[in-house]
């Protein structure tokens, strides 16, 4: 049996309006995976810390 090693990414970014360019403000953006979310702020800027199983 393989152990796969755990590695602890920062997932980061600005989400915006695709048609209007406007900045998504209050917006979750969720790693369905991990069960993480997070909430966009004022600028539309999000960061949240993930892991992953390196192969």
């Amino acid at each position: 049996m393989r152990h796969l090693a755990k590695e602890d990414v920062v997932v980061e970014g600005y989400l915006y309006d695709s048609q209007t360019g406007d900045k998504l403000t209050n917006a979750t953006v969720y790693n369905k995976e991990q069960k993480v979310s997070t909430i966009t702020d004022e600028y539309g800027y999000f960061k949240f810390r993930s892991s992953y199983r390196c192969r």
